[in-house]
């Protein structure tokens, strides 16, 4: 623990003593990942583009970041806002060589789709099993050949 703990760090070290519970696990990433002035941002972002009112939400980030864990337990909508907001983070952590690029025109062929679910449901499973949650977005690239266009 460090020399100063602060509660956040008093929170973490409790949730990461083995055995807890998975809802604990979640919450610990969630606070790693949101509970920081950039992660307060995501999930600002993130509620304006889900509609979702912001007027009674804490000002501390590690606050935010667990009230609104806390709100996504039971309300899809909150679930939602979680989901974007580390989408949001993920994405702001992309290097550019690592980034995606995506164009117009290419589609995915309908035989692909139903393959694409049976994948998604067997990594959200893994996941799970892992203790990495369950919020999961599988991203197809489809790529066409610049031959014959």
């Amino acid at each position: 623990m460090p020399a100063n703990p602060t509660a956040i760090d008093e929170v973490v070290d409790v949730l990461a003593q083995p055995g807890l519970s998975r809802h604990c696990h979640d919450l610990l990433q969630v606070l790693h990942e949101l509970g920081t002035p950039q992660g307060a941002q995501a999930l600002h972002d993130a509620a304006i583009c889900s509609g979702i009112g912001r007027d009674d939400w804490p000002d501390a980030v590690e606050d935010l970041a667990a009230e609104v864990w806390l709100r996504a337990q039971e309300l899809p909508e909150y679930e939602r806002v979680l989901l974007l907001a580390e989408l949001d983070m993920h994405e702001r952590d992309g290097s550019a060589s690592s980034r995606e690029f995506v164009g117009r025109g290419a589609r995915i062929p309908a035989d692909v789709l139903p393959r694409l679910e049976g994948f998604r449901e067997h990594m959200r499973k893994w996941f799970r099993g892992e203790g990495m949650g369950t919020a999961l977005t599988v991203k197809l690239c489809v790529q066409v050949s610049p031959i014959g266009l």
